[in-house]
């Protein structure tokens, strides 16, 4: 790609004539027409100073141009970075608190590639800053299969970690209803240690222990199947909602796995107490 950037102010098809004498005899005026390829070279350079309004602009002129010049080399590079710039736009109006019109801007991002995983995690981004908790989960779960079908790791995780994150802040504010709902349809698509444990955590919470010990056992299973490390609270959790249920076995058994300083001197008092109870 050339590196000489056309910088033009985009008022529609300008041209630029400039007048020159030489021997009292005037040159033919030279112009200087707007084109898929000087459009997208601006946009490219708006994107390089992290200027994503702009950038996102002149890009999607530069994918309109592209399309009535059957210019397929600029369409393909303009449809990658528009999606690029609208994405970085967008959250750029989440963090101006103008998440509407974010959502308006990855819309438009969709129907340019409506696979696109990015624009999918940016819609629910916008509708999680509006409070639309489920709302914002569904595009999360989206994102999670595009990037499947993108067959790409890192927004893999990070679409499960948007969901996690999500999940931790309604438990936090109590909307346990909000948690068991979420989680247990994001299980359907995703069985994921992280959120088994948050289902299980708000049952036990809601005070609905059988329920949460269900769900804490998936956690070890799928942590022990995946060869990830069983958390102390995991453990924790097992032990005091068996002890709610007065299985003072398995109480004392998951209790008696626990080693975590935060939750050890817990876990034996629970322990001490059910074996003086015996």
């Amino acid at each position: 790609m050339k590196k000489n950037f056309l910088y033009l102010i985009l008022t529609g098809i300008l041209c630029f004539g400039i007048n020159l004498s030489s021997n009292a005899q005037d040159t033919p005026p030279v112009s200087v027409t707007v084109n898929a390829t000087s459009v997208y070279n601006e946009g490219l350079a708006a994107l390089r100073e992290k200027n994503f309004k702009s950038g996102y602009s002149l890009l999607d002129s530069a994918y309109v141009l592209a399309k009535q010049e059957n210019n397929n080399e600029v369409l393909g590079l303009a449809k990658k970075n528009l999606i690029f710039a609208a994405f970085n736009y967008g959250n750029d109006l989440i963090k101006n608190k103008n998440s509407k019109d974010a959502i308006t801007v990855f819309q438009k991002g969709l129907t340019i590639d409506e696979t696109s995983s990015l624009m999918h995690q940016g819609i629910g981004k916008a509708k999680e800053e509006m409070g639309d908790a489920e709302g914002a989960a569904k595009s999360y779960m989206t994102s999670l299969d595009a990037a499947k079908a993108e067959k790409d790791d890192k927004k893999i995780s990070d679409a499960q970690t948007r969901v996690k994150n999500l999940l931790v802040k309604q438990l936090q504010a109590k909307a346990y209803a909000k948690v068991i709902k979420i989680g247990t349809d994001y299980l359907t698509v995703d069985n994921n240690s992280s959120i088994t444990y948050l289902v299980g955590k708000a049952y036990t919470d809601k005070g609905e222990n059988a329920n949460g010990i269900k769900y804490l056992l998936q956690t070890v299973d799928i942590s022990n199947k995946t060869g990830e490390k069983v958390e102390d609270k995991v453990y924790y959790g097992l032990g005091v909602a068996y002890d709610a249920t007065k299985d003072s076995k398995n109480a004392i058994k998951y209790l008696g796995m626990v080693t975590d300083p935060k939750y050890k001197a817990s876990a034996d008092a629970i322990i001490t107490k059910l074996k003086t109870a015996k």
